[in-house]
């Protein structure tokens, strides 16, 4: 954990990412050092604030954190945007958690499959989809296919 957040602190100095400063949050959350995470949460809408005013679009970013850390719903509208703008593999999966979030798991799942199925534009194994998909699945009690996303996540 000490690699992990001296890495974080490394990529933050050279490069202060609001994808970063989530990811310290999150991590920071996890240790339940919840003062330290606001910091970095604070510090991540500024970024994308000021990124937004030299033409930079985190909009993806921030709708990720909205939809964990902050108003689900706003996350949906953004995301919903998003996925209009540029449809893709990151979008698809945090507008399925959007959705999920907001209680609407049927849709979630078309776009938690869009994230992680090759047959629907997807194919990217990894447990940041995957697990994601698990989730939604077992809340629309496709037990056996959750149970597997699950396990692989």
């Amino acid at each position: 954990t000490t690699e992990a957040l001296n890495a974080y602190r490394v990529a933050l100095a050279g490069q202060p990412s609001p994808r970063y400063a989530l990811e310290l949050g999150e991590l920071y959350e996890s240790w339940g050092l919840v003062q330290a995470a606001k910091v970095e949460y604070d510090l991540l809408r500024a970024r994308v604030r000021a990124g937004a005013a030299g033409g930079v679009d985190d909009e993806l970013v921030l709708g990720v954190f909205e939809s964990d850390h902050g108003d689900p719903w706003a996350a949906l509208r953004r995301l919903r945007t998003e996925w209009r703008r540029q449809p893709g593999i990151e979008v698809a999966d945090a507008l399925g958690w959007a959705l999920h979030r907001t209680g609407d798991d049927k849709e979630a799942l078309r776009f938690a499959t869009a994230a992680t199925d090759k047959a629907h534009g997807g194919g990217v194994r990894s447990a940041l989809y995957v697990y994601p998909r698990g989730i939604i699945e077992r809340e629309v009690e496709r037990y056996v296919p959750a149970r597997r996303h699950l396990q692989e996540a």
